[in-house]
């Protein structure tokens, strides 16, 4: 028993951290799209539907 636990909380472990570096990778191109929207190499409303997006996924993995 005492082994399945240990494997459960490296398994918990793993999918926590899986989570955490998704986390940031949207919040990475969250920022680049908001810089590549400010000077213009992205429409607006491209911008806004993948914002859109990334924040729901964001609210997903956090």
């Amino acid at each position: 028993m005492e082994h399945h636990l240990r494997q459960r909380h490296k398994t918990v472990d793993a999918e926590k951290g899986r989570l955490k570096a998704r986390a940031s990778r949207i919040r990475s191109l969250m920022n680049k799209a908001y810089v590549d929207k400010l000077e213009g190499k992205i429409p607006e409303d491209y911008s806004a539907i993948k914002s859109r997006e990334w924040r729901k996924e964001l609210s997903r993995v956090n």
